[in-house]
């Protein structure tokens, strides 16, 4: 029957997708999914969704799918409290290796989103030290020690991203276009410092 609801849906017929999920939610083992794919229909029609996933992950057993789509629907509400709430729900249904890095940067990036970037490079962190060859990972922190203005950092892991597979080219240009960025800053902290001595610039200058 799900196959039926799925084709349904990609069919744009959700009429048709709701009229099978009836007989699936009649199944106790099928609720979450059930529950999921109502979640899937009411987005597409213009309603709200939350209802119905979080009735798909508190269901027995949970639907972990619909914690994603929460995660998605409050991050675009920016309601990130929400968003790492439920995502941290997660952690006690998917104790995998590969499900506790995923999570991990999931909410590395919903902290991001929120401009919180201490929090999003703690947990991209953790995935490294939980599998330190994914490239994916890397790069995002080099992207949030860059925002952060650890350029030193930033620096440090892409020369790690140079020894990954098919990662070399990439991660050498960015690493000149960080090692360019280091430079200016470094010179325009010296050029404060000269005006510094010289007395200041402009209206702050030293009388």
């Amino acid at each position: 029957l799900f196959v039926l609801v799925e084709k349904a849906f990609a069919e744009k017929d959700y009429a048709g997708a709701e009229k099978s999920l009836v007989f699936l939610a009649a199944e106790a083992e099928a609720h979450g999914a059930a529950s999921y794919w109502r979640g899937r229909i009411a987005e597409a029609t213009r309603r709200d969704a939350v209802k119905a996933y979080r009735e798909a992950l508190g269901a027995q057993p949970p639907f972990i799918g619909a914690a994603f789509e929460l995660e998605r629907i409050y991050v675009s509400r920016r309601q990130f409290r929400e968003a790492i709430d439920v995502l941290e729900s997660v952690s006690l249904v998917d104790t995998s290796p590969a499900g506790r890095v995923n999570l991990h940067v999931r909410l590395a990036a919903v902290w991001e989103e929120s401009g919180d970037l201490v929090l999003a490079r703690r947990e991209l962190e953790r995935a490294r030290r939980l599998d330190a060859g994914r490239a994916d990972v890397a790069g995002a922190l080099v992207r949030v020690r860059e925002r952060g203005r650890d350029l030193e950092g930033a620096i440090e892991i892409c020369a790690e991203l140079v020894e990954m597979a098919g990662q070399r080219a990439n991660a050498e240009n960015k690493m000149r276009e960080l090692e360019a960025m280091r430079v200016r800053s470094m010179e325009g902290r010296q050029d404060g410092a000269a005006e510094e001595r010289d007395g200041g610039v402009g209206l702050f200058r030293r009388k």
